[in-house]
């Protein structure tokens, strides 16, 4: 069994293969904390939903410069890759009817 010791706020500072009936801060380890803890992840989870964030943002950007270019007939959407095509569709079908709902949002306040 291994058990973990944390400081005040809850991160794991320690494990340890046994606990002491004087030890504060000690308890089981899950698998999952185990493997936080191991990985060092927690400390990374701020930074990849920055990422995560941007990188939302930064797609939304591309669509719609891949918008522009198809329309300025500067490039064409069937020179695109099939996977390519297909995810930009899927794309601008669901922001289309995000914005169809949304409008029924506004139509019922």
């Amino acid at each position: 069994m291994l058990y973990a010791e944390r400081d005040a706020s809850g991160v794991i500072v320690a494990i340890r293969k046994i606990t002491d009936s004087s030890a504060r801060g000690k308890e089981r380890l899950s698998c999952t904390d185990l493997a936080e803890f191991l990985s060092g992840s927690e400390a990374m989870l701020p930074f990849e939903n920055l990422l995560t964030q941007l990188d939302t943002g930064a797609i939304r950007i591309l669509d719609d410069l891949i918008d522009l270019l198809v329309q300025k007939n500067l490039i064409l959407f069937k020179d695109l890759p099939e996977e390519a095509r297909q995810k930009l569709y899927e794309r601008k079908s669901v922001r289309h009817k995000m914005q169809e709902e949304q409008l029924k949002e506004d139509d019922i306040l």
